[in-house]
């Protein structure tokens, strides 16, 4: 049982993140003083993580319902929903206007 929680704790934490994604968290080489640019981000399933952490995203897919997804995902993930700047077939989240 404590490893089935331990894995709900880490699924909670990162979500549905990419293994690679995960890997580069893990080595330090993405940080939440970042700016990460998602291209291709689908349903923005690597991006869950990054804004809980203060990341400064910015994200572009051509599939317009990913997209409509992504925006939604910010609105409820994002420590500042305010400083959010939705546009175009981009979403861009603002760190800086905390």
């Amino acid at each position: 049982m404590e490893a089935a929680r331990v894995a709900m704790n880490v699924q909670e934490q990162f979500g549905q993140i990419d293994i690679y994604v995960f890997d580069q968290i893990l080595r330090g080489n993405i940080t939440p003083d970042m700016r990460v640019l998602d291209a291709g981000c689908g349903y923005g399933r690597n991006l869950v993580h990054l804004l809980r952490e203060g990341c400064e995203i910015f994200a572009i897919d051509a599939n317009a319902e990913g997209v409509a997804h992504v925006r939604a995902a910010c609105s409820r993930t994002s420590p500042n929903p305010a400083g959010k700047q939705l546009s175009g077939g981009k979403t861009r989240t603002n760190k800086s206007a905390r």
